[in-house]
């Protein structure tokens, strides 16, 4: 039961991660021109 709930944490903070990362991606981006 708490594998779940762990893994589910784990989960969507790998998708903010991503999420952060590739507008931190896109602003470097734009700001290059």
């Amino acid at each position: 039961m708490y594998d779940v709930v762990i893994y589910n944490t784990v989960h969507n903070l790998i998708i903010v991660c991503v999420f952060i990362y590739n507008y931190m991606y896109t602003l470097t981006m734009l700001c290059k021109y």
